[in-house]
């Protein structure tokens, strides 16, 4: 139940189930695909972007650094999400950014492939052993009109197109 209510409901639920003894740290054995086995409650909040429960297992010592089948932690998620927030979130929190997966990826590498540029700043501050700035302020998006990358919302993620004339 925890993990379902750390996608879909409120904190206060979330907490609720920690509070009736749910597991925190239980991780799925069987699902979907292999990217889903291995999850815990903290990975299926910061999947769905439900910072508010990400928050309460994270104040309630959720493990940081569990890995899923295919090796992604919680804040590979967060970093395929490009969720700026979230990803400040777990740094300060003490995640784990050189964690390596079965691709051979880190965090950060998978944010250059996503090239975003406010998460590829907290990273690579993250593997200079700097502690993300908590009211630093994230670079302004480039503006596509000008002719940079564009993010459009697609089933929850995000995907991004190069205008035509751009070459890299």
């Amino acid at each position: 139940y925890l993990m379902s209510a750390a996608r879909r409901s409120s904190a206060s639920v979330v907490e609720a189930l920690l509070d009736g003894g749910a597991a925190i740290d239980a991780q799925t054995d069987a699902a979907k695909s292999d990217e889903e086995v291995g999850h815990t409650a903290l990975m299926e909040a910061v999947e769905v972007g439900n910072r508010p429960a990400a928050q309460v297992l994270i104040r309630r010592k959720a493990n940081l650094d569990l890995v899923t089948k295919t090796g992604h932690t919680a804040l590979f998620l967060a970093v395929e999400r490009m969720d700026v927030q979230t990803v400040r979130l777990l740094l300060e929190a003490g995640a784990n950014a050189s964690v390596v997966n079965k691709k051979g990826q880190t965090a950060l590498d998978l944010a250059r492939l996503n090239r975003d540029p406010s998460v590829i700043a907290l990273l690579e501050a993250a593997a200079k052993g700097a502690p993300p700035a908590a009211k630093e302020k994230a670079p302004a998006a480039p503006n596509p009109r000008k002719g940079w990358v564009t993010q459009r919302p697609a089933a929850g993620r995000f995907s991004l197109e190069l205008p035509p004339a751009y070459k890299p």
